[in-house]
């Protein structure tokens, strides 16, 4: 299943996705950010370089909620445009059957 920005899928998700998601894990970052700092040494390339800098910046530790949201949602809207994401979810759908 192919979901398109202008389906207003994306609109139907932001409520839920935000708030359940973002800016409830937001409270919950630093644990967040040790557990993923145990799998710094696995050799994973997804775990190189400034991971954890990056993934402390993507809660917006500075931020308000409204804020938050705001650069979260810039981050969802931007992956909906990119390329090389719909080439990825393609590549898991059709490797791993997982829908996109």
């Amino acid at each position: 299943m192919t979901y398109n920005v202008s389906s207003g899928t994306l609109n139907k998700i932001k409520p839920y996705s935000l708030h359940f998601t973002l800016l409830r894990c937001r409270q919950y970052r630093e644990a967040i950010v040790s557990l993923v700092s145990l799998m710094l040494d696995t050799g994973l390339p997804c775990f190189r370089g400034r991971t954890i800098k990056m993934l402390r910046n993507r809660f917006q530790p500075n931020a308000s909620d409204r804020e938050a949201a705001q650069y979260m949602m810039r981050i969802i809207y931007n992956c909906s445009q990119s390329l090389r994401s719909k080439t990825y979810d393609m590549i898991q759908f059709w490797q791993n059957q997982i829908p996109y």
